[in-house]
């Protein structure tokens, strides 16, 4: 039997409340339309949202992309740079190097230099010493020469000067004041005044002996001449170096650094004490050495 309009389902007819097949049909034609605008609906948004998100990433893109190639360009920039300092760097680099290597060849070659210098020196120092000594050795030779061929010879000073012959003045010396009664001119080689007659108010007298034994007797009795009235002295004939070492001699003694000082045979002879030995000194150095190097450059000015 056909199914008619507004007739109820066969379901409905043991409920309360029953819908028409009708009603039914358009209640789910409503529900499926607005179920399809809904989905249309979300369409169009899933479009909007894909417009919009698309239009964003152009724009981002846009944006990033700009800012990419600022970056990008200052890190060219700082390459660029870069590669110049590090090119830059490089040759300073090899400079010092080369400063360095020729640095240490100088220093090398200046510490050989001093090396050198220093051995040199420590040999030309050695031969200066050895030449020093070798010198004075010499100039004790030559002076000891030239003092033997004083032997014979002896100074008067403080001896007047009048009319008298200077010869016959000391030979009556000799024989009144030093009582050598049997002393002859023919003793004498030669006696004679020192220097020029304006040099000094009273010139030295030289006098060399033909005998050394003469000349000794002379010598030894000069002291017959301390309580002269006028004062006069009877020396040995010394060269210069021993007169500045006799002249020395005698400043210590005055000094009381020493006891006594005299002249003997051409050598100067000292004592320090009373009781000591006499000891002939032939050089500052012994000076000094006998007074255990007491003595500064002062004491031979």
């Amino acid at each position: 039997m056909p199914r008619t309009r507004g007739k109820q389902s066969k379901a409905c007819q043991t409920d309360s409340v029953c819908l028409t097949e009708e009603q039914v049909e358009n209640i789910i034609k409503k529900s499926m339309s607005q179920h399809v605008e809904n989905i249309q609906r979300m369409q169009k948004e899933i479009r909007d949202l894909k417009s919009v998100n698309e239009k964003l990433t152009k724009e981002n893109a846009a944006h990033g992309i700009d800012q990419l190639k600022t970056v990008l360009q200052k890190l060219q920039s700082d390459v660029t740079e870069l590669i110049a300092t590090t090119g830059q760097l490089g040759r300073e680099s090899d400079a010092l190097n080369n400063l360095q290597q020729s640095t240490e060849v100088s220093v090398e070659t200046l510490e050989e230099n001093v090396e050198e210098l220093r051995v040199n020196n420590e040999e030309m120092t050695e031969k200066i010493c050895k030449n020093t000594e070798t010198f004075k050795a010499m100039n004790m030779k030559i002076d000891e020469i030239e003092q033997s061929t004083n032997r014979a010879n002896l100074r008067i000073v403080g001896l007047q000067e009048d009319q008298e012959d200077v010869f016959s003045k000391v030979i009556t010396l000799a024989r009144e004041k030093l009582k050598i009664e049997n002393i002859q001119a023919s003793d004498f080689e030669k006696i004679s005044r020192m220097g020029t007659k304006d040099s000094k108010p009273v010139r030295d007298v030289m006098v060399k002996c033909r005998d050394t034994n003469i000349r000794n007797l002379i010598y030894e009795r000069r002291k017959n001449l301390r309580n002269n009235s006028s004062p006069i002295y009877i020396n040995e004939d010394l060269t210069n170096y021993r007169s500045k070492l006799f002249y020395h001699a005698r400043k210590l003694r005055k000094a009381g650094k020493l006891y006594g000082v005299w002249s003997q045979d051409g050598n100067i002879m000292v004592k320090i004490a009373e009781s000591d030995k006499p000891t002939a000194v032939q050089s500052y150095d012994n000076l000094k050495e006998l007074l255990q190097n007491s003595l500064d450059d002062n004491d031979f000015e």
